[in-house]
Protein backbone atom coordinates (compact mmCIF):
# COMPACT_ATOMS: atom_id res chain seq x y z
CA UNK A 1 0.00 0.00 0.00
CA UNK A 2 0.74 3.44 -0.94
CA UNK A 3 0.46 5.89 2.03
CA UNK A 4 1.46 10.22 1.69
CA UNK A 5 1.74 11.90 4.99
CA UNK A 6 0.81 15.55 4.66
CA UNK A 7 2.09 18.00 7.09
CA UNK A 8 2.60 21.61 7.03
CA UNK A 9 6.16 21.58 8.82
CA UNK A 10 7.94 18.24 10.56
CA UNK A 11 11.29 20.48 10.97
CA UNK A 12 10.15 21.14 14.94
CA UNK A 13 8.71 18.38 17.53
CA UNK A 14 5.39 18.23 18.95
CA UNK A 15 2.01 15.74 19.66
CA UNK A 16 0.66 16.28 16.01
CA UNK A 17 4.26 15.30 14.64
CA UNK A 18 5.10 13.00 16.48
CA UNK A 19 2.00 11.05 16.12
CA UNK A 20 2.61 12.01 12.35
CA UNK A 21 5.69 10.00 12.61
CA UNK A 22 5.46 7.15 14.51
CA UNK A 23 2.37 6.41 11.97
CA UNK A 24 5.08 7.08 8.92
CA UNK A 25 7.63 4.94 10.31
CA UNK A 26 5.45 1.92 11.77
CA UNK A 27 3.61 1.94 8.22
CA UNK A 28 7.48 1.63 6.50
CA UNK A 29 8.25 -0.75 9.30
CA UNK A 30 5.38 -2.92 7.64
CA UNK A 31 6.61 -2.70 3.73
CA UNK A 32 4.32 -0.47 2.94
CA UNK A 33 5.67 2.75 0.84
CA UNK A 34 5.46 6.30 2.01
CA UNK A 35 5.70 9.69 1.67
CA UNK A 36 6.21 12.91 3.50
CA UNK A 37 5.07 15.70 2.34
CA UNK A 38 6.19 19.20 4.61
CA UNK A 39 7.78 22.18 3.87
CA UNK A 40 10.69 20.79 6.68
CA UNK A 41 11.97 17.90 8.38
CA UNK A 42 14.37 17.64 10.97
CA UNK A 43 15.48 13.85 11.70
CA UNK A 44 17.27 15.12 14.26
CA UNK A 45 13.90 15.96 17.10
CA UNK A 46 13.16 12.14 16.41
CA UNK A 47 16.11 9.64 17.97
CA UNK A 48 14.29 7.15 19.23
CA UNK A 49 12.28 5.70 15.98
CA UNK A 50 14.98 3.22 15.62
CA UNK A 51 15.06 2.12 18.58
CA UNK A 52 11.07 2.16 19.13
CA UNK A 53 9.80 1.14 15.49
CA UNK A 54 12.55 -0.02 13.64
CA UNK A 55 12.99 2.60 11.31
CA UNK A 56 15.44 5.61 11.74
CA UNK A 57 14.46 9.28 11.40
CA UNK A 58 17.04 9.75 9.05
CA UNK A 59 15.86 6.70 6.82
CA UNK A 60 13.05 8.55 6.56
CA UNK A 61 14.72 11.60 4.64
CA UNK A 62 14.45 9.67 1.22
CA UNK A 63 10.67 9.75 1.46
CA UNK A 64 10.18 13.84 2.54
CA UNK A 65 9.20 15.61 -0.56
CA UNK A 66 8.97 19.52 0.54
CA UNK A 67 6.37 21.62 -0.48
CA UNK A 68 5.14 25.24 -0.17
CA UNK A 69 5.23 26.71 3.33
CA UNK A 70 1.96 26.67 4.17
CA UNK A 71 0.92 29.61 6.48
CA UNK A 72 -1.69 29.83 9.40
CA UNK A 73 -3.09 33.21 8.04
CA UNK A 74 -4.15 31.68 4.25
CA UNK A 75 -7.68 31.49 3.29
CA UNK A 76 -8.66 27.92 2.22
CA UNK A 77 -8.32 29.15 -1.27
CA UNK A 78 -4.87 30.24 -0.90
CA UNK A 79 -3.95 27.05 0.71
CA UNK A 80 -5.82 24.87 -1.98
CA UNK A 81 -4.05 26.62 -4.80
CA UNK A 82 -0.83 26.19 -2.99
CA UNK A 83 -1.60 22.44 -2.97
CA UNK A 84 -2.39 22.06 -6.43
CA UNK A 85 2.05 21.42 -6.93
CA UNK A 86 1.55 18.63 -4.91
CA UNK A 87 -1.55 17.54 -5.96
CA UNK A 88 -0.17 14.82 -9.01
CA UNK A 89 2.49 13.54 -6.82
CA UNK A 90 0.06 12.66 -4.00
CA UNK A 91 -2.57 11.08 -6.40
CA UNK A 92 0.33 8.32 -6.87
CA UNK A 93 -0.27 7.23 -3.66
CA UNK A 94 -3.47 4.78 -2.43
CA UNK A 95 -4.41 7.05 0.78
CA UNK A 96 -3.55 10.57 1.42
CA UNK A 97 -3.77 11.49 5.00
CA UNK A 98 -3.35 15.33 5.98
CA UNK A 99 -3.05 16.60 9.22
CA UNK A 100 -4.28 19.58 10.89
CA UNK A 101 -6.44 22.14 8.98
CA UNK A 102 -3.70 23.23 6.42
CA UNK A 103 -2.93 20.25 5.01
CA UNK A 104 -6.52 19.51 5.02
CA UNK A 105 -7.09 22.16 2.69
CA UNK A 106 -3.82 21.81 1.02
CA UNK A 107 -4.97 18.07 0.03
CA UNK A 108 -8.41 19.22 -1.23
CA UNK A 109 -7.26 19.42 -4.85
CA UNK A 110 -5.86 15.59 -4.99
CA UNK A 111 -8.21 12.88 -6.45
CA UNK A 112 -7.25 9.81 -3.65
CA UNK A 113 -9.12 9.10 -0.79
CA UNK A 114 -8.07 11.14 2.70
CA UNK A 115 -8.30 10.47 5.93
CA UNK A 116 -8.14 13.38 8.10
CA UNK A 117 -6.17 13.19 11.41
CA UNK A 118 -7.95 15.85 13.61
CA UNK A 119 -6.15 17.10 16.45
CA UNK A 120 -8.95 19.87 16.86
CA UNK A 121 -11.10 22.35 14.73
CA UNK A 122 -9.58 25.65 14.16
CA UNK A 123 -10.17 27.15 17.52
CA UNK A 124 -10.73 30.70 16.37
CA UNK A 125 -13.57 29.82 13.60
CA UNK A 126 -15.54 27.21 15.51
CA UNK A 127 -14.63 28.11 19.17
CA UNK A 128 -18.39 27.65 20.54
CA UNK A 129 -17.38 23.89 19.99
CA UNK A 130 -13.82 23.71 20.98
CA UNK A 131 -13.96 26.31 24.25
CA UNK A 132 -17.39 25.55 25.27
CA UNK A 133 -16.03 25.64 29.69
CA UNK A 134 -14.47 28.15 29.07
CA UNK A 135 -17.24 30.27 27.56
CA UNK A 136 -18.87 29.20 30.34
CA UNK A 137 -16.36 30.01 32.58
CA UNK A 138 -16.89 33.19 31.40
CA UNK A 139 -19.79 33.58 33.60
CA UNK A 140 -18.90 32.00 36.81
CA UNK A 141 -18.32 34.48 39.79
CA UNK A 142 -16.53 31.95 41.57
CA UNK A 143 -13.67 31.42 38.77
CA UNK A 144 -10.88 33.71 39.49
CA UNK A 145 -10.21 36.78 36.69
CA UNK A 146 -8.34 37.69 35.15
CA UNK A 147 -7.02 34.77 33.44
CA UNK A 148 -4.65 34.90 29.97
CA UNK A 149 -7.30 32.32 28.52
CA UNK A 150 -10.42 33.98 29.56
CA UNK A 151 -9.06 37.00 28.08
CA UNK A 152 -8.27 35.28 24.82
CA UNK A 153 -11.15 33.84 24.38
CA UNK A 154 -13.30 36.80 24.89
CA UNK A 155 -11.28 38.86 22.49
CA UNK A 156 -11.54 36.12 19.48
CA UNK A 157 -15.70 36.22 20.35
CA UNK A 158 -15.22 40.11 20.17
CA UNK A 159 -13.38 40.35 17.11
CA UNK A 160 -16.07 38.03 15.64
CA UNK A 161 -19.06 39.59 16.37
CA UNK A 162 -17.91 43.29 16.31
CA UNK A 163 -19.20 44.04 12.56
CA UNK A 164 -21.76 42.22 10.31
CA UNK A 165 -18.82 41.96 7.63
CA UNK A 166 -16.59 39.88 10.56
CA UNK A 167 -19.66 37.75 11.04
CA UNK A 168 -20.22 37.42 7.47
CA UNK A 169 -16.66 36.30 6.89
CA UNK A 170 -16.63 34.11 9.67
CA UNK A 171 -19.87 32.37 8.82
CA UNK A 172 -17.93 32.08 5.19
CA UNK A 173 -15.03 30.19 6.46
CA UNK A 174 -17.02 27.98 8.52
CA UNK A 175 -19.11 26.57 5.38
CA UNK A 176 -15.74 26.45 3.28
CA UNK A 177 -14.39 24.26 6.17
CA UNK A 178 -17.37 22.01 6.49
CA UNK A 179 -17.40 21.31 2.87
CA UNK A 180 -13.82 20.12 2.60
CA UNK A 181 -14.62 18.51 5.84
CA UNK A 182 -17.77 16.63 4.19
CA UNK A 183 -15.57 15.36 0.91
CA UNK A 184 -13.01 13.51 3.14
CA UNK A 185 -13.45 9.47 2.88
CA UNK A 186 -12.96 9.61 6.80
CA UNK A 187 -11.92 11.55 9.66
CA UNK A 188 -10.54 10.49 12.88
CA UNK A 189 -9.87 12.28 16.63
CA UNK A 190 -8.49 11.34 19.62
CA UNK A 191 -10.96 11.04 22.55
CA UNK A 192 -14.62 11.17 22.81
CA UNK A 193 -14.18 15.10 24.30
CA UNK A 194 -12.71 15.57 20.69
CA UNK A 195 -15.48 13.42 18.78
CA UNK A 196 -17.93 15.98 20.11
CA UNK A 197 -16.15 18.81 19.48
CA UNK A 198 -15.83 17.71 15.67
CA UNK A 199 -19.73 16.56 15.07
CA UNK A 200 -20.48 20.30 16.57
CA UNK A 201 -17.93 22.04 14.25
CA UNK A 202 -18.14 20.29 10.94
CA UNK A 203 -21.74 17.82 11.33
CA UNK A 204 -20.15 14.97 10.44
CA UNK A 205 -18.67 12.20 13.11
CA UNK A 206 -15.64 11.26 13.15
CA UNK A 207 -13.67 7.72 14.34
CA UNK A 208 -11.87 7.94 17.35
CA UNK A 209 -8.38 6.31 17.50
CA UNK A 210 -6.43 5.98 20.46
CA UNK A 211 -2.78 7.19 20.52
CA UNK A 212 0.55 5.41 20.74
CA UNK A 213 2.20 6.29 24.13
CA UNK A 214 6.23 5.20 23.72
CA UNK A 215 6.98 4.48 26.91
CA UNK A 216 3.65 2.26 27.57
CA UNK A 217 5.14 -1.10 29.36
CA UNK A 218 8.02 -0.82 28.74
CA UNK A 219 9.29 -0.26 32.33
CA UNK A 220 8.40 -0.75 36.16
CA UNK A 221 7.20 2.01 37.57
CA UNK A 222 9.34 2.79 40.92
CA UNK A 223 7.38 2.79 44.40
CA UNK A 224 6.38 5.46 46.43
CA UNK A 225 9.70 5.54 48.67
CA UNK A 226 11.64 5.79 45.64
CA UNK A 227 9.60 9.35 44.08
CA UNK A 228 10.45 12.77 45.07
CA UNK A 229 9.19 15.90 43.57
CA UNK A 230 5.89 16.76 41.83
CA UNK A 231 6.22 17.43 38.02
CA UNK A 232 4.57 20.35 35.44
CA UNK A 233 4.36 19.68 31.49
CA UNK A 234 2.80 23.30 30.03
CA UNK A 235 3.62 25.19 26.56
CA UNK A 236 2.68 28.68 26.88
CA UNK A 237 -0.33 29.21 25.13
CA UNK A 238 -3.11 30.69 27.79
CA UNK A 239 -5.36 27.41 26.92
CA UNK A 240 -2.17 25.20 28.33
CA UNK A 241 -3.23 27.19 31.58
CA UNK A 242 0.57 27.34 33.13
CA UNK A 243 -0.93 30.32 34.90
CA UNK A 244 -4.07 28.81 36.31
CA UNK A 245 -1.40 25.84 37.83
CA UNK A 246 1.30 28.14 38.99
CA UNK A 247 -2.27 29.61 41.06
CA UNK A 248 -2.98 25.92 42.73
CA UNK A 249 0.98 25.45 43.47
CA UNK A 250 0.48 29.19 45.57
CA UNK A 251 -2.56 28.00 46.84
CA UNK A 252 -0.89 24.69 47.64
CA UNK A 253 1.92 27.34 49.83
CA UNK A 254 -0.69 28.96 51.82
CA UNK A 255 -2.14 25.82 52.57
CA UNK A 256 1.13 24.27 53.98
CA UNK A 257 4.39 23.11 51.03
CA UNK A 258 4.76 19.29 51.35
CA UNK A 259 8.73 19.12 52.91
CA UNK A 260 11.66 18.80 50.74
CA UNK A 261 9.76 18.97 47.49
CA UNK A 262 10.38 20.69 44.18
CA UNK A 263 8.46 20.97 41.51
CA UNK A 264 9.63 20.89 38.11
CA UNK A 265 8.73 22.82 35.43
CA UNK A 266 8.90 22.08 30.87
CA UNK A 267 7.62 22.82 27.67
CA UNK A 268 8.16 24.96 24.92
CA UNK A 269 7.70 28.82 26.47
CA UNK A 270 7.27 27.08 29.59
CA UNK A 271 10.21 29.52 31.30
CA UNK A 272 9.42 32.57 30.31
CA UNK A 273 9.92 36.02 31.70
CA UNK A 274 6.31 36.00 32.57
CA UNK A 275 5.86 33.10 34.20
CA UNK A 276 8.72 33.64 36.33
CA UNK A 277 7.28 37.32 37.48
CA UNK A 278 4.47 35.40 38.46
CA UNK A 279 5.94 32.32 40.68
CA UNK A 280 7.90 35.61 42.25
CA UNK A 281 5.16 37.83 42.64
CA UNK A 282 3.38 34.67 44.52
CA UNK A 283 6.47 33.87 46.60
CA UNK A 284 7.10 30.03 44.69
CA UNK A 285 10.33 30.75 43.21
CA UNK A 286 12.33 28.66 45.92
CA UNK A 287 9.93 25.76 45.34
CA UNK A 288 10.23 25.42 41.33
CA UNK A 289 12.85 24.70 39.11
CA UNK A 290 12.08 26.14 35.32
CA UNK A 291 13.74 23.52 32.72
CA UNK A 292 12.08 25.23 29.67
CA UNK A 293 12.23 22.84 26.58
CA UNK A 294 13.84 19.24 27.48
CA UNK A 295 15.02 16.30 25.63
CA UNK A 296 12.75 13.13 25.55
CA UNK A 297 15.29 11.07 27.70
CA UNK A 298 15.42 14.04 30.09
CA UNK A 299 11.63 14.49 30.15
CA UNK A 300 11.01 10.55 30.85
CA UNK A 301 13.83 10.50 33.36
CA UNK A 302 12.34 13.43 35.86
CA UNK A 303 8.39 12.10 35.36
CA UNK A 304 8.92 8.50 36.32
CA UNK A 305 11.03 9.61 38.83
CA UNK A 306 7.62 12.62 40.37
CA UNK A 307 5.50 11.35 42.86
CA UNK A 308 2.46 13.32 41.30
CA UNK A 309 2.08 15.18 37.41
CA UNK A 310 0.48 18.28 37.74
CA UNK A 311 -1.61 18.49 34.61
CA UNK A 312 -4.58 20.73 34.23
CA UNK A 313 -4.91 22.36 30.58
CA UNK A 314 -8.01 23.80 29.63
CA UNK A 315 -10.71 22.47 26.63
CA UNK A 316 -7.70 20.05 25.85
CA UNK A 317 -8.51 17.55 23.08
CA UNK A 318 -6.83 14.70 24.22
CA UNK A 319 -3.36 15.56 26.14
CA UNK A 320 -0.65 13.10 25.66
CA UNK A 321 0.81 13.82 28.90
CA UNK A 322 -1.42 12.25 31.17
CA UNK A 323 -1.52 8.68 29.68
CA UNK A 324 2.49 9.62 29.58
CA UNK A 325 3.00 10.18 33.23
CA UNK A 326 0.47 7.11 34.06
CA UNK A 327 2.57 4.57 31.75
CA UNK A 328 5.52 5.34 34.26
CA UNK A 329 3.43 4.80 36.95
CA UNK A 330 2.68 8.36 37.89
CA UNK A 331 -0.45 9.61 38.86
CA UNK A 332 -1.78 12.60 37.65
CA UNK A 333 -4.03 15.31 38.90
CA UNK A 334 -6.02 16.40 35.81
CA UNK A 335 -8.54 18.73 34.50
CA UNK A 336 -11.70 17.71 35.09
CA UNK A 337 -13.07 18.27 31.20
CA UNK A 338 -11.81 17.11 28.24
CA UNK A 339 -9.45 14.37 26.70
CA UNK A 340 -7.06 14.27 30.18
CA UNK A 341 -9.90 13.51 32.29
CA UNK A 342 -11.26 10.51 29.92
CA UNK A 343 -7.75 8.94 30.24
CA UNK A 344 -7.58 9.38 33.81
CA UNK A 345 -10.86 8.44 34.99
CA UNK A 346 -10.89 5.74 32.50
CA UNK A 347 -7.33 4.53 33.70
CA UNK A 348 -8.12 5.18 37.52
CA UNK A 349 -4.75 7.07 37.35
CA UNK A 350 -5.25 10.15 39.83
CA UNK A 351 -7.46 12.36 40.54
CA UNK A 352 -9.40 14.96 38.07
CA UNK A 353 -10.41 18.72 39.59
CA UNK A 354 -11.98 21.91 38.24
CA UNK A 355 -8.78 23.85 36.22
CA UNK A 356 -10.15 26.94 37.20
CA UNK A 357 -10.57 26.65 40.84
CA UNK A 358 -6.78 26.99 42.44
CA UNK A 359 -7.81 26.36 46.10
CA UNK A 360 -10.14 23.44 45.40
CA UNK A 361 -7.64 21.75 43.13
CA UNK A 362 -4.74 22.53 45.60
CA UNK A 363 -6.75 21.08 48.64
CA UNK A 364 -6.95 18.07 46.54
CA UNK A 365 -3.25 18.11 45.28
CA UNK A 366 -2.40 17.93 49.26
CA UNK A 367 -4.70 15.10 49.46
CA UNK A 368 -3.28 12.92 47.05
CA UNK A 369 0.64 13.46 48.52
CA UNK A 370 -0.60 12.79 51.70
CA UNK A 371 -2.23 9.13 50.89
CA UNK A 372 1.01 6.51 49.68
CA UNK A 373 -1.54 3.57 50.03
CA UNK A 374 -4.09 5.80 47.54
CA UNK A 375 -1.06 6.46 45.46
CA UNK A 376 0.40 2.94 45.13
CA UNK A 377 -3.37 1.97 43.88
CA UNK A 378 -3.15 5.07 41.24
CA UNK A 379 0.21 3.92 40.09
CA UNK A 380 -0.63 0.50 39.59
CA UNK A 381 -3.90 1.29 38.09
CA UNK A 382 -2.64 4.14 35.58
CA UNK A 383 0.43 1.79 34.00
CA UNK A 384 -1.87 -0.78 33.79
CA UNK A 385 -4.40 1.18 31.40
CA UNK A 386 -1.78 2.50 29.26
CA UNK A 387 0.03 -0.64 28.59
CA UNK A 388 -3.14 -2.26 27.50
CA UNK A 389 -4.95 1.06 25.52
CA UNK A 390 -2.29 2.94 24.19
CA UNK A 391 0.45 0.04 23.13
CA UNK A 392 2.55 0.86 19.66
CA UNK A 393 1.39 -1.74 18.06
CA UNK A 394 -1.79 -1.95 19.18
CA UNK A 395 -1.90 1.72 17.13
CA UNK A 396 -0.40 0.20 14.45
CA UNK A 397 -2.60 -2.60 13.99
CA UNK A 398 -5.51 0.19 14.30
CA UNK A 399 -3.79 2.10 11.68
CA UNK A 400 -3.28 0.08 8.96
CA UNK A 401 -6.29 -1.76 9.27
CA UNK A 402 -8.03 1.50 8.66
CA UNK A 403 -5.41 2.35 5.78
CA UNK A 404 -6.17 -0.93 3.94
CA UNK A 405 -9.74 -0.42 4.51
CA UNK A 406 -10.30 3.09 3.08
CA UNK A 407 -7.76 2.00 -0.05
CA UNK A 408 -9.93 -0.99 -0.45
CA UNK A 409 -13.57 0.86 -0.50
CA UNK A 410 -15.41 2.78 -2.98
CA UNK A 411 -16.47 6.11 -1.94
Amino acid sequence: MRLAFLYPDLSRPGGAENVLLWTAAGMKARGHQIALFSAGYEPRWWPDLNEHIGVSAESLLADWHPIAALDEHDSAARLREKGRSCADALNDFDVVLPQNRLALHASETCDRPRLWFCQEPWRRLHIEATDRELLQALKRPEVEKPHPALDQVRHWIGRQRRWPWRRWQHAARVAAERRAVARLRGALVNSAYSARCFEEAFRRPAQIMDLAVLSAGRQKPLPWSQRRDLVVISGANPKKNLHGTLAVLRELRRLGWPEGERVHIWGGGSDGEAFRQLAGQWGLEPFLQWHGFLEEAEAERLLAQAKLCLYLPLCEPFGLVAAEAMAVGTPVLASDHGGPSETVRQGQGGQTVDPLLPKSAAECLQSMLASPEAWQAWSQAGAESVARRFRLDGFLDRMEDLFCWIASTKP
